[in-house]
């Protein structure tokens, strides 16, 4: 059975959604690039551990820099870091232009990590909108968590966890705003549209439990700031196990290029792209590049502006 994510990525083929130009793609990664500067020198200032990962670790491998059908930005930490940078947040100390959500944030929170937003700016994506969310271009902040060493354990944790994970999801699902665009992928993949009608239905039904608590335990569950044996990024795209490694595959961090700035990856980008990828090195045919579906986009000029203007 396919995945949401692969189900959306299959419609919009087919539904009529606007494509994004090299120019409003260029801008959205102008704006990421902002917001990951600012929060890399704020890391540095309190000596805290940050690396790209997923994607963005790939672009950096593949391509030194974004991979060029993508326009968003992933970087990891270990936990102990990621719970002091959110203090940082809390704070103000990172600047009036950035904003955040997280679980453990005053609001209700979408995801189930940590996000930084650019303030003045608008990026809808096409799943919804989601209660009182920021809605500006963001860099996503994974924690680092510990996880049992012993397979069979770490099994048993990723069953409970990815539960977790799902229930949060399906109670967001139940009550976001439908974009027009999502109405009409329904209209074109019946397989997608029997999956989000389930998927509302449960989470109605475990909404009497609100989503912050459910995001709470969620985080509070995978929660284990001991990476001396193995560790993983539970809210990645993997799930529990997808990002599972000794620790040595994350530590100490290996340098890269993106962009032009000077990265921290992984201590052995090889072996982490080789299990969240296939072939990583690989460019994929068209139809099969991971996408990210954007239905509004509001931007100040200045990164419209060639670089040197």
């Amino acid at each position: 059975m396919k995945l949401y994510k692969e189900l959306l990525n299959e419609a919009a083929k087919t539904a009529n959604l606007h494509q994004l130009s090299e120019e409003e793609a260029t801008a959205i990664k102008k704006c990421a690039l902002e917001i990951y500067d600012r929060l890399s020198e704020i890391c540095a200032e309190n000596n805290l551990c940050l690396m790209l990962i997923g994607g963005s670790c790939l672009g950096a491998v593949r391509h030194q820099g974004f991979i060029p059908w993508d326009d968003d930005l992933d970087v990891t930490m270990p936990r102990h870091d990621y719970e002091k940078l959110i203090t940082i947040l809390k704070d103000g100390k990172m600047g009036d232009d950035f904003e955040y959500a997280c679980p453990a944030s005053e609001k209700d929170s979408p995801i189930l990590w940590l996000k930084i937003y650019r303030k003045g700016t608008k990026l809808i994506e096409a799943e919804g909108i989601y209660q009182n969310t920021p809605l500006g271009c963001f860099v996503d902040v994974f924690p680092i968590d510990g996880v049992p060493v012993n397979d069979k354990k770490r099994r048993i944790k990723g069953y409970f966890a990815n539960g977790l994970r799902l229930i949060a999801n399906m109670v967001v699902d139940s009550k976001i705003e439908v974009t027009p665009f999502m109405k009409e992928v329904y209209t074109v993949n019946a397989q997608l549209k029997r999956m989000m009608f389930v998927r509302r239905f449960l989470g109605r039904l475990f909404s009497i439990v609100n989503h912050k608590t459910w995001a709470c335990w969620y985080d509070r569950f995978v929660k284990n700031p001991n990476l001396d044996g193995y560790a993983g990024i539970p809210t990645g795209r993997g799930l529990y196990y997808g990002e599972s490694h000794p620790s040595s595959v994350f530590f100490p961090p290996s340098e890269g290029i993106f962009e032009g700035r000077k990265v921290m990856l992984p201590a052995n980008p090889d072996k982490y792209l080789s299990q969240l990828y296939k072939n990583y090195m690989q460019i994929p045919p068209e139809d099969k590049r991971e996408s990210h579906f954007v239905v509004k986009l509001e931007l100040p000029q200045k990164y419209f502006k060639r670089d040197g203007e």
